[in-house]
């Protein structure tokens, strides 16, 4: 009598497994991340740089020679010499990084210290960057830093700064959807300037269009 079953679900050979490879590839991802575009990485370390370098007085001066140790860190990450720090390191770098803004601060309250906490998580987070996922959340977190800067100055030098840094976050998001390994930098640019400059009649449109309520909350 044949008492084997037949269904897939007690079939062993139905339950999927991974070959050596898939396997490999798994680790190396966990190690190194994802394989990014070599021009992505390079504008995502633009961005990160550019948009924090307006709020360098609301962060501790500390602060500043850990955000170049998690650029250098990262950067050998990509070149496949170290590996992603553990999530223990990276815990306490970020909880003492929140810890001196408080201190600096002395309230977590109020348009500096919460831009400086903004900052400071925004700072380590290319160390967390593994899935294409988390380079995308890079890129849109990048959008809200760079806005926080008309909290403190609405010039027309602030201006043209977060136009320019504008277009470099909107080709970062572009060059991350590439497949290529190498791609030319101008084509993420000049595919970036294409879209700002059509996003100015729409933008033009809510500006004077669009009606005026009265502000929610107020910062003083």
């Amino acid at each position: 009598m044949n008492t084997r079953s037949d269904k897939p679900g007690n079939n062993p050979a139905a339950v999927p497994t991974l070959s050596a490879a898939d396997r490999k590839a798994e680790r190396d991802t966990r190690r190194h991340g994802f394989p990014m575009p070599r021009t992505a990485f390079v504008l995502l370390l633009a961005i990160n740089v550019l948009a924090v370098l307006p709020h360098t007085e609301r962060v501790p001066v500390w602060m500043l020679p850990a955000f170049l140790a998690v650029l250098v860190w990262r950067i050998q990450v990509f070149r496949e010499r170290w590996p992603f720090p553990s999530k223990w390191i990276r815990l306490l770098l970020v909880v003492g990084g929140f810890a001196s803004v408080i201190a600096y601060h002395r309230t977590v309250f109020g348009p500096d210290a919460g831009v400086g906490l903004l900052i400071t998580a925004y700072l380590f987070k290319p160390l967390e960057m593994v899935t294409r996922r988390d380079a995308f959340l890079v890129v849109i977190l990048s959008y809200f830093v760079l806005a926080t800067e008309f909290l403190f100055s609405r010039s027309l030098y602030t201006t043209l700064y977060v136009f320019l840094v504008l277009i470099l976050i909107t080709a970062t998001q572009i060059a991350l959807n590439q497949s290529e390994p190498r791609i030319a930098i101008a084509q993420p640019l000049k595919n970036s300037l294409k879209l700002v400059l059509q996003s100015i009649p729409l933008m033009l449109v809510f500006f004077f269009l669009f009606p005026r309520v009265g502000p929610l909350w107020q910062l003083n």
